[in-house]
């Protein structure tokens, strides 16, 4: 009996060459697609951080502060403390208190349990606008 031996591509009707050729090419395509884009994304991330180790200067991508190497850790007490004096002093939410709460809570949020509850509690008044006034005291719960 013969063995059957593969087709070989010249056995393959023009259809499926075509076919075959089509899908290669496909292949390449995407093969130049996702790599030229993890060039493109992570080439300026390298280039970026190298450059940004060497000079000293990095940015933490939660808070958009400058991160150095050279730099202490932040108080999280005296910021606190500062935000809570700049609360008494508002009588409603501003702009730059809550960013600055925001990027606080990022932080500290987690080492000041304590402060954490007293600015919770400073920004819902801020939020109700009754921080002027010695109403009753409520929780706001975020």
């Amino acid at each position: 009996m013969a063995e059957k031996t593969p087709p070989s591509s010249s056995a393959l009707s023009p259809r499926e060459q075509r076919l075959q050729s089509v899908t290669r090419k496909a292949r390449r395509l995407g093969y130049i697609v996702f790599f030229g884009t993890a060039v493109l994304v992570f080439l300026p991330i390298t280039i970026g951080a190298i450059s940004g180790l060497r000079d000293g200067r990095v940015w933490d991508p939660f808070t958009g502060q400058q991160v150095s190497a050279r730099a202490e850790d932040p108080d999280c007490r005296r910021d606190a403390t500062s935000l809570l004096m700049e609360a008494g002093r508002l009588n409603a939410l501003s702009a730059s208190w809550e960013n600055r709460h925001r990027r606080w809570v990022t932080r500290c949020k987690g080492e000041e349990p304590v402060a954490f509850s007293m600015l919770r509690s400073a920004r819902g008044e801020l939020r109700r606008g009754e921080s002027g006034s010695a109403s009753s005291v409520e929780e706001d719960v975020d």
